[in-house]
């Protein structure tokens, strides 16, 4: 799991960067499209991969879950 993560980090700094390292210009859509899509994938594997997992996962997780057990 954890290389999929690191995979995914790896390729929005790529998306990110590439329009700099290949000289696209800033007003074609290729440079808003690799932008956005990076930041985006950086955003979201940064918070669903690096989020803390619970140590016991029979444990529910609120006391909503612990309602409906009993």
């Amino acid at each position: 799991m954890r290389v999929i993560i690191y995979l995914n980090l790896f390729v929005g700094i790529w998306l990110v960067l590439s329009p700099f390292l290949f000289g696209t210009t800033y007003n074609t859509a290729e440079f808003w499209n690799s932008e956005v899509i990076g930041v985006m994938l950086l955003v979201i594997t940064g918070v669903i991969g690096f989020s803390v997992p619970r140590k016991n996962l029979n444990e529910p997780l609120s006391r909503v879950e612990r309602r409906r057990e009993a």
